[in-house]
């Protein structure tokens, strides 16, 4: 299996499998030397996935519209959800997009909505069998299985 290596200067190459498990066992300050001869720090990494995975995690990343699990249609604003429609003024007068709350959509919290076409693949479902397919998206740890947080000092342990 071959993986997609990307920088965090958006440099990308393909790696193999055994150069991917050289990666998850390499220490964060080493340099990973490639064999097509390319030397990275592993801090420099920013994404390594499979690259039959490529068209789901690049859609993704790029996605501006979505549907959260109850049918609420969001658009991505300038890094955050909000509602697709309507803004609500704020103390000055300006209008504001209506953020979306993440204690109660899991989906944003760990930035996995659902396109419109997986929406539409699930749509038939009820609401809270759509919730239990997002809360099983990107493996998260935050989102406990009721849909709550998690509260973040329980997993991450002090140092």
């Amino acid at each position: 299996m071959m993986y997609i290596l990307k920088t965090i200067d958006k440099i990308q190459f393909k790696i193999s499998e055994e150069e991917y498990k050289g990666y998850l066992q390499a220490n964060s300050d080493d340099h990973l030397t490639f064999r097509n001869g390319v030397s990275v720090k592993k801090t420099m990494i920013a994404i390594i996935y499979p690259e039959n995975s490529t068209d789901v995690i690049e859609d993704r990343r790029e996605q501006k519209h979505g549907i959260l699990h109850d049918g609420t249609k969001v658009i991505r604003h300038f890094g955050q959800w909000v509602l697709d429609s309507g803004m609500v003024p704020d103390d000055k007068g300006n209008y504001q997009p209506i953020v979306i709350d993440k204690n109660y959509f899991p989906e944003v919290a760990r930035d996995c909505v659902l396109t419109p076409g997986e929406f539409e693949k699930i749509k038939h479902l009820s609401t809270a069998e759509r919730k239990g397919i997002v809360l099983k998206l990107n493996g998260g740890k935050r989102i406990k299985p009721t849909g709550e947080f998690e509260p973040i000092k329980k997993i991450v342990k002090p140092i």
